[in-house]
């Protein structure tokens, strides 16, 4: 068995916090659909549809496409970039 490690790429992301629809459409380039009934959003990705519950992330690949992500796992490993350094 060989270990290996992502390679930092720097990513977009927003986090569907139940009331930025708009923003999330925006930023997934219209693949998103709010349900008539529900607290979810469903995102259009390369690997399939998914449900963004509120709390879950969604990023911007380098290449534009886009995964779900839940708190927990996006917070492990993720951090903020400060652009300016």
């Amino acid at each position: 068995m060989t270990k290996f490690r992502i390679k930092p790429i720097d990513v977009e992301a927003v986090q569907y916090n139940g009331e930025n629809e708009s923003e999330i459409v925006l930023f997934t380039e219209y693949k998103t659909i709010a349900p008539l009934h529900g607290r979810y959003l469903t995102v259009s990705t390369e690997e399939g549809v998914y449900r963004l519950y509120e709390g879950d992330w969604i990023i911007k690949g380098p290449n534009g496409e886009l995964f779900p992500f839940k708190p927990g796992v996006f917070e492990a490993i993720h951090e903020p970039v400060n652009e300016w350094s």
